[in-house]
């Protein structure tokens, strides 16, 4: 009677994760030997390995394989020719599997059993494909079974990311290559709603996630900012910010926009236009007073033909232009729809 003496059940691709594209075998090694512990050397022998759930087969393979000179074997458990079951239907992640194995001696099917243990360690890579809520297809990965969290444990939305500082950036994207290797950040939204839009939200509050303050006038809600990469580093450029107003309370959110640029020979940012509260449009100001105010520089109307068009109280609209001596012309014109 020969048998069979198991050295090594493992999985040698350990190192793998669940984002990793596992391939579905793992490698089983032995020892064949004769009833005295006689090891079966330089022989061909045929192995019948069986994947057991519980006390159930549900997988069967077999393999003709070479022993060496001192009677050792290695094969790839789901790279053999199945029998019964698919190996990639396995679900490691749900109940204790066994393996079984049985031999014949003579490189034949003429299997005789010689037994079966237990595998103490799933495979690893095989539990991710099969075992995990993740799942993979020809386009990417897919989790379908809840929120994700990186780096926390309460994840309150489907993608819920934690930064851990202040200099810490939660989320990066990169993108490289030739002209056209725009980096896109896309919101799609379907709706026959007309108030349905992509919307890209910021919130702000003080104190911590956990026990939120009021904001105060002067915070900074949202921004968008340009950083160029010169000499060696990326560099302030241009930005949208959008700030907290004055006179915060219960009824009242009030909120301004500010746009900064960088100028010639500058190093920093500073405000050139501004949105108020009130609606107001300052440029070269903070605290524009009227719709549109211009400080500490000039509007230019090109052609002479354009100017402004102001509306008088009986209704009539007027655009007021200058003639080749700098006079004043009114010219009666439809108002602006």
């Amino acid at each position: 009677m020969k048998k069979i003496t198991s050295i090594l059940t493992t999985l040698v691709l350990f190192s793998i994760t669940v984002f990793a594209q596992a391939p579905q075998a793992f490698n089983y090694q032995g020892v064949a030997r004769d009833a005295e512990g006689n090891p079966l050397v330089n022989r061909e022998i045929g192995l019948q390995i069986s994947i057991l759930e519980d006390a159930t087969t549900i997988y069967t393979e077999t393999h003709s394989v070479l022993t060496s000179n001192l009677g050792l074997f290695a094969v790839q458990v789901g790279a053999g020719i199945p029998v019964f079951g698919t190996f990639e239907s396995i679900s490691w992640g749900d109940n204790p599997h066994f393996i079984e194995v049985s031999m014949d001696e003579n490189g034949g099917t003429d299997y005789q059993l010689l037994g079966s243990s237990e595998l103490l360690s799933v495979p690893y890579a095989l539990y991710a494909e099969n075992g995990s809520p993740w799942s993979k297809d020809l386009t990417g990965i897919h989790f379908n079974e809840g929120n994700v969290g990186l780096n926390t444990l309460n994840p309150d939305a489907k993608l819920t990311i934690m930064g851990n500082n202040n200099s810490d950036r939660s989320l990066v994207v990169k993108n490289e290559g030739d002209w056209s290797a725009h980096t896109y950040i896309s919101g799609i939204s379907a709706s026959s709603a007309p108030g349905t839009a992509v919307i890209y939200e910021g919130n702000r509050s003080r104190g911590t996630l956990h026990e939120p303050l009021v904001v105060e006038e002067g915070d900074r809600v949202l921004a968008l900012i340009g950083l160029p990469f010169i000499d060696g580093q990326y560099r302030p450029n241009a930005s949208i910010s959008f700030f907290v107003g004055n006179s915060v309370n219960s009824t009242s959110f009030p909120s301004f926009i500010a746009f900064k640029t960088t100028g010639t020979n500058e190093v920093s940012r500073s405000e050139r236009m501004r949105i108020s509260e009130e609606g107001n449009v300052g440029i070269g100001t903070t605290s524009p007073k009227a719709k549109l105010q211009v400080a500490d520089g000039d509007v230019f109307i090109q052609d002479i033909n354009h100017g402004i068009i102001m509306k008088s109280a009986d209704g009539q609209c007027w655009r007021v232009t200058i003639d080749n001596t700098g006079g004043l012309i009114t010219t009666p014109v439809a108002c602006p729809d």
